[in-house]
């Protein structure tokens, strides 16, 4: 099976409205912060037109285990087969209105005195999202990727991704995604980056 076949994995209803609720409410006191981008150095800035939103990671094993089960079906169902080793601590966004995040990927590889100890050699391999609120229009999730055509001139699709309520979707760090701006209400969505040694 050529895992390129699979641009992504989703997980139908498997994240329950308990876990989503006990989620919003423990982050109801915690501090958002302005997402950041990289830059072509590798140094966090602040950048709106291509990220408006706001984050907070939250540690502890038990969001961990919200996406372990279902990062490993996809894994395995979908034939990439990637070996993980590691999960990241698992990051809460909040887009308000007209806020959004542009094109971008996740694939990065950390260095030493990078992130957490805990991901040093190691690079990220899997992303897995999931929406843990409804109540908003717009802030539609997108794939794309590079496919070449007739002529060898190389086209870009893009997948619209159907994200519901209780949905894990999986897909490899280096695809390129992007959440559209959000008209109105507020989309919270969870995510987490799956690690492991370097591809080769």
């Amino acid at each position: 099976m050529n895992p390129f076949n699979y641009k992504y994995w989703k997980l139908n209803n498997v994240v329950s409205d308990e876990t989503r609720d006990f989620v919003l409410t423990s982050l109801s006191d915690k501090s958002f912060k302005e997402g950041l981008i990289l830059d072509k150095d590798g140094n966090p800035v602040l950048d709106k037109k291509a990220r408006n939103n706001k984050v907070v990671f939250a540690d502890g094993q038990f969001l961990r285990d919200v996406f372990t089960p279902y990062i490993d079906k996809a894994n395995s169902s979908s034939g990439w087969n990637y070996y993980i080793d590691w999960l990241e601590d698992v990051q809460v966004s909040k887009y308000g209105v007209n806020e959004h995040y542009g094109w971008h990927h996740d694939a990065m590889h950390y260095t030493k005195g990078v992130g957490h100890e805990k991901y040093e050699g190691r690079e990220r391999k899997l992303t897995a999202v999931t929406l843990i609120s409804d109540d908003f229009s717009g802030g539609e999730f997108e794939l794309s990727h590079q496919i070449i055509g007739d002529n060898n001139d190389i086209k870009i699709e893009v997948l619209p991704v159907d994200l519901s309520l209780g949905d894990i979707l999986v897909f490899p760090s280096f695809v390129w995604h992007r959440v559209k701006p959000v008209t109105s209400g507020i989309r919270h969505s969870m995510q987490v980056w799956c690690l492991g040694p370097p591809f080769k």
